[in-house]
């Protein structure tokens, strides 16, 4: 017979077991993108204790996302967890820095595609728009307008620095 203590650790461990089959640990190159201000250590500080990190993450996992009226707004499907390394500047556009931080990111699987859609962000463009926007988040944003979708579930399949300002990503979509 077993005892109230092992049937509560059983009770325990089983579901914390099929949740962590659900999800998967992966590398990943994430995109940060932040306006500087004058200090090094201040910019520094912002980018480990502002949550830039967590925003810039949250397009890498399944997110369900809706386009109205000119916006787009994006919520994480499931849990989201992370361990980041220290962030390496890759280039400036005017004030706004892009950086690479290399991720092991826990997220749940995302579903099927039913919709692959290539496109790229530009430095330029984000540093330009009154709000700033992660560049991830950008590219889920101008796959959903280019396959025409107001609404569905989005997550970035890979996004690869190009240089000279550029990102290449390939967006996983499906309703």
């Amino acid at each position: 017979m077993l005892r109230p203590l092992a049937l509560f650790c059983l009770a325990v461990a089983i579901p914390s077991c099929i949740s962590a089959q659900a999800e998967a640990q992966r590398s990943i190159k994430c995109y940060v993108v932040m306006r500087e201000g004058a200090s090094a250590e201040g910019n520094a500080l912002y980018l480990q204790k502002m949550g830039v990190e967590p925003e810039a993450l949250k397009s890498f996992a399944p997110a369900n996302f809706s386009r109205a009226g000119g916006e787009f707004s994006v919520s994480v499907r499931g849990k989201l967890s992370y361990s980041a390394e220290t962030p390496v500047l890759l280039e400036r556009s005017g004030s706004v820095a892009l950086y690479e931080v290399a991720v092991a990111l826990r997220a749940d699987d995302p579903p099927q595609a039913k919709k692959r859609v290539r496109v790229t962000v530009k430095l330029g463009d984000l540093a330009k728009a009154k709000e700033l926007a992660q560049p991830a988040v950008r590219a889920m944003d101008l796959a959903a307008a280019a396959a025409k979708m107001r609404k569905g579930t989005a997550w970035i399949i890979e996004m690869e620095y190009a240089g000279k300002g550029r990102l290449e990503a390939l967006v996983g979509l499906s309703e």
